[in-house]
């Protein structure tokens, strides 16, 4: 991708989280990581892991597309969805 695209897309991002009230955003590939976290955040060392973006918790995870050819990441994108629900129950990150 076009390094300015990322300043696009995290303008673009912001503005929209404008309007929302998330308690945790999860964004499905490296695109749409790098788009809240950067271009120097490789998506396959940093899913599973919660970060922090303008006060609200992101939670990164492969995209549904690399799922269907790596099929065997689909259990590590399920502890990634209920840490996600660990937190929204209980309000505690998970390690």
């Amino acid at each position: 991708m076009h390094p300015h695209t990322w300043g696009l897309l995290a303008a673009l991002a912001t503005f929209g989280l404008c309007f929302l009230t998330a308690r945790i955003l999860c964004t499905l590939g490296a695109s749409a990581t790098q788009a809240f976290l950067g271009p120097a955040a490789p998506i396959s060392k940093i899913r599973g892991n919660f970060f922090t973006y303008n006060g609200t918790l992101l939670m990164p995870t492969y995209h549904p597309a690399y799922l269907l050819r790596n099929p065997s990441q689909k259990r590590a994108v399920w502890e990634d969805m209920k840490k996600i629900m660990t937190h929204l129950e209980t309000g505690e990150k998970t390690p």
